[in-house]
């Protein structure tokens, strides 16, 4: 046989074979007990789906699409993401379109859920905007002193529970890289210099520590979910944005400083 012929059938055979050991991976639970009523969906999503990490997605037939267009879709509010068992250890999504009947607080939280998501994923790869940061001990952090340094950071505010919870953890990653003054770890919080000056006195979180952030975190830089990390690469760009979770924070900073 041709050459010319051989190459398109073998593209063929590999393309149908990919896409059946997609299609046929078995979902972590059927669409009609996660979307059953919202308190089903929200623990199913909050347990499963994580827009921040590393995934894979799929359309509705698992076909492999871009990110952007997964997130338009779920943006759009009518499909629900699902977890895909996968036989390595990749992550992956795959939408889901629901029908008229689910309850309409899913399709508006989804929604929300799938903007957020899609607005996290269009800043990656954006500079991060003008900044003139003092920490609580006088440290000046700007645009022009930060520069060839990757920058980790977290946006909080006292009375987030999440925020605070995860501090221990965070105290310990820090100390893995503690013989690197090249990262700089930096927090912007809602609060006062006094509130912040009086929490702290009771709290050990290691981050350099800026009061009266909440302008530059809504405005600026639109954050919705509290708390939120970014990681801001030695030339000022931001190459991720992690909602809430820490340890996908870590792994997405391991993976930056290889580069």
């Amino acid at each position: 046989m041709k050459p010319n012929v051989i190459l398109p059938l073998l593209i063929a055979i590999i393309t149908a074979s990919c896409s059946q050991s997609v299609v046929h991976k078995p979902r972590h639970a059927e669409p009609a007990v996660i979307i059953k009523d919202f308190k089903s969906w929200w623990s199913y999503n909050y347990s499963n789906i994580n827009l921040s990490a590393e995934y894979i997605a799929l359309d509705t037939s698992a076909t492999v699409i871009d990110k952007a267009a997964f997130l338009q879709s779920l943006s759009s509010g009518a499909y629900i993401p699902l977890r895909i068992f996968s036989t390595d250890s990749s992550i992956q999504y795959q939408l889901y379109r629901m029908n008229g009947s689910v309850d309409g607080d899913i399709k508006t939280q989804v929604k929300q859920f799938g903007q957020d998501g899609y607005k996290n994923f269009q800043m990656e790869g954006m500079e991060l905007p003008a900044f003139n940061f003092t920490d609580l001990n006088g440290n000046v952090y700007n645009n022009e002193n930060t520069k060839g340094k990757t920058i980790v950071l977290k946006s909080w505010f006292i009375h987030c529970a999440k925020c605070v919870e995860e501090m221990p953890a965070l105290n310990t990653a820090i100390r893995q890289f503690s013989n690197r003054p090249d990262i700089l770890f930096v927090s912007l919080a809602f609060d006062s210099k006094e509130n912040l000056t009086e929490f702290l006195k009771t709290t050990s979180f290691n981050y350099a520590v800026v009061a009266d952030q909440k302008k530059y975190l809504t405005e600026q830089l639109k954050i919705a979910y509290y708390p939120t990390h970014l990681i801001i690469n030695k030339k000022g760009k931001i190459v991720k944005v992690i909602d809430g979770d820490y340890g996908n924070m870590i792994s997405c900073l391991k993976k930056e400083l290889l580069k």
